[in-house]
């Protein structure tokens, strides 16, 4: 919106025209658990991926597309959620290379397990919005989330004495 409002574009057209300069515009970001370099390394090319996708989520813009290969993603020091704060696209299943994509053969997750219980408190896996700030999400372009698995199964935390429920 930003861009468009300094384009001084009459109010009919502004949407047509912003709409088509986001859809020019719009990058595409690597994301690699395993070959991933750090926020501060990475570029997000396929050469130099991120290995953090929250890193990626905060640095990408509206209409942008990540490309993530086959890996588990917790979000910032693992804490076990994602925060996406602008609309933004999320395609999994790609090799480390991102030369081919097979969302079966190269699994895309994110699963915490229950070591992240602690620190994703009641956070969905994928936050669309700040959670402190309701209906702040505004996806008027739409999203694409496709080849990801999202499993809050291995969340699950026992006693550590008395073990799991009977049945």
């Amino acid at each position: 919106k930003e861009r468009c409002q300094k384009m001084k574009l009459p109010l009919v057209i502004t949407p047509l025209v912003c709409s088509a300069a986001f859809a020019l515009n719009a990058a595409t970001v690597h994301v690699s658990e395993q070959t991933g370099e750090s926020f501060r390394k990475a570029d997000g090319s396929k050469e130099k991926p991120y290995k953090d996708l929250q890193a990626a989520l905060d640095k990408v813009q509206p209409g942008d597309t990540i490309l993530l290969a086959a890996g588990n993603y917790l979000g910032t020091s693992n804490r076990g959620y994602l925060i996406m704060t602008i609309p933004v696209n999320l395609m999994g299943g790609y090799t480390t290379d991102f030369a081919n994509r097979d969302v079966l053969k190269n699994r895309t997750l994110i699963q915490p397990d229950a070591s992240q219980n602690g620190t994703a408190r009641s956070n969905a896996s994928l936050s669309l919005g700040d959670p402190n700030k309701p209906r702040s999400f505004k996806a008027e372009g739409g999203i694409v989330i496709d080849g990801i698995i999202f499993d809050r199964g291995l969340s699950n935390g026992y006693h550590p004495t008395k073990g799991k429920p009977a049945d």
